[in-house]
């Protein structure tokens, strides 16, 4: 290792990182910190993480928390932090869908919300989250969700009818009928 790429190294180490913080974040801290005090010689350019489970089931999607790589970016930093929320918000969408298997509804729309909190500018987030409120019988719940989907994105509201085929919606007209019915006209 270099001088300089050793004192960075001390240097790195040196920065406080945030408490509670999990190996994600902490990778994330020292990645900034080594970029505080100089960085790589080469430049901003990318900027990785892999995050394995410490426990291997056989099941490396499964096994794989984090695996995320920025190329060729001015700020490969703020991208890979960007990455890495977005990584944590579908693994709360996730885990909603987990809870609907186990048929507990009120503990999913937890993760749901969580997971649209973490990340509003993904539309797809709440769409999904309205879809299981309505594959449910919460209907009322569901409807304001698909209206402010919709009212971003009418082409969500397109793809709403064929999730009756793959039993990803009931079969039920009516339904399909209250849930396009907040949708603005175009998306019809």
């Amino acid at each position: 290792m270099s001088e300089r790429a050793e004192q960075i190294f001390e240097e790195a180490l040196q920065l406080p990182t945030p408490e509670r913080a999990d190996l994600a974040e902490r990778l994330l801290a020292a990645l900034d910190a080594a970029e505080a005090v100089g960085g790589d010689i080469r430049g901003r350019q990318s900027a990785a993480i892999l995050i394995v489970s410490g426990t291997p089931t056989g099941r490396p999607w499964v096994d794989r928390k984090f695996d995320l790589r920025v190329e060729d970016d001015p700020r490969p930093l703020a991208e890979l932090r960007r990455l890495v929320n977005l990584n944590r918000a579908y693994a709360r969408m996730n885990r909603g869908d987990e809870l609907v298997a186990e048929q507990k509804f009120d503990e999913a729309t937890i993760e749901y919300k969580a997971a649209a909190a973490m990340a509003p500018e993904i539309i797809e987030l709440p769409y999904w989250h309205a879809v299981t409120l309505a594959s449910i019988g919460r209907v009322e719940d569901a409807l304001p969700i698909f209206k402010q989907v919709f009212k971003k994105e009418t082409a969500w509201a397109t793809l709403t009818p064929r999730l009756v085929p793959s039993k990803l919606l009931p079969d039920d007209p009516a339904l399909l009928k209250r849930i396009l019915s907040v949708a603005p006209s175009a998306g019809r």
